[in-house]
């Protein structure tokens, strides 16, 4: 049983470190391609979406905590993430703009820090609670 479990955990790891494989030329091509600038339609769909996104993933943190689900972790580390890139996507946007000193004040002193936060609790779920 062992050996078969290692051998998942190397595929799947090899598929994954092919992915990042992948991405990398792809990424380098449109930092080369793609305008600086880019006029789009939806603008208020995209920040209120990463925003709704943001309150489930804190209401499934509050509900998955409650059940003490082993779910948690996958919400706090999913929150996390976007709480990240709502602050990337807040300083990049308004770079130049007058909503940038802001956008980096909510960064510095919000978003990060409860990003933080929410890393060290997934290491304390995974160290303490869920062992």
């Amino acid at each position: 049983m062992k050996d078969i479990t290692n051998k998942h955990r190397y595929v799947v790891l090899s598929v994954f470190l092919f992915f990042a494989i992948i991405l990398t030329p792809w990424t380098i091509y449109l930092s080369r391609n793609l305008p600086s600038n880019y006029i789009t339609r939806n603008w208020d769909v995209v920040w209120i979406g990463i925003d709704a996104m943001i309150i489930i993933g804190f209401l499934l943190i509050a509900i998955l905590g409650y059940l003490k689900s082993k779910w948690l972790v996958i919400a706090v580390a999913s929150s996390a993430t976007l709480i990240i890139l709502d602050a990337w996507l807040d300083i990049t946007s308004s770079w130049h703009t007058p909503d940038f000193n802001q956008s980096v004040v909510l960064a510095v002193f919000f978003e990060l820090p409860t990003a933080i936060m929410m890393c060290v609790y997934i290491h304390f779920l995974i160290t303490k609670h869920l062992s």
